[in-house]
């Protein structure tokens, strides 16, 4: 899991991404999404810079990328109030996780967006097509610019893992497949990255 990222405990950029659409009412995975989440947000340090978006039709900013020493309390209080409504603009949140990191000119951190989803893009206004999202990401990774990988978690059996597979891989970055059950976990597996 290490060999994706250069050695060494270096400092993060991460712009973490949840789908917030109807959906994830279904079996209350975005209560078990949050557990998750808090999860994660333990395994960073004070140092790192962590933001958070929603995205259901629309995508929110909720927490900007800050170091987590001064936005931490904010972040879990955040992770804390999401609900759950409307479709999934995946494409679109995609993109605008991997534009807020990179609006960062931040060569010196490992550069990240983690994007969790439980369905297919319904809602996209921006990006409409998968080839408009994977080709900027495809450019960078293969060397174009700095390196921004993103690690996408294929959340319960109507996520479409094809497609969060693909955004993964054009990244450089990793694709994970959970469920209500195994959440913590996959959390746990990307916070190795950091």
């Amino acid at each position: 899991v290490r060999a994706a990222w250069p050695a060494g405990a270096r400092p993060a950029n991460c712009r973490l991404g949840v789908d917030a659409a109807g959906s994830m009412t279904d079996g209350d995975k975005i209560g078990h999404a949050r557990q998750g989440l808090r999860r994660f947000l333990r395994e960073f340090s004070p140092r790192d810079r962590v933001g958070l978006m929603i995205f259901d039709s629309d995508i929110r900013s909720v927490v900007p990328i800050a170091p987590m020493a001064h936005n931490g309390a904010l972040l879990r209080n955040s992770v804390d109030q999401l609900v759950a409504a409307n479709s999934t603009a995946l494409y679109d949140a995609t993109s605008a996780g991997w534009q807020a990191v990179d609006r960062l000119h931040d060569d010196t951190r490992i550069n990240a967006v983690v994007i969790l989803s439980d369905g297919a893009d319904t809602a996209s206004r921006l990006h409409t097509q998968l080839g408009g999202v994977l080709a900027p990401l495809q450019a960078r990774a293969n060397g174009e610019g700095r390196q921004i990988r993103i690690f996408t978690i294929a959340y319960g059996s109507d996520a479409n893992s094809d497609v969060l597979a693909k955004i993964a891989a054009a990244s450089g970055g990793e694709a994970y497949s959970g469920d209500p059950k195994t959440i913590e976990k996959v959390y746990l597996q990307i916070s190795s990255f950091f």
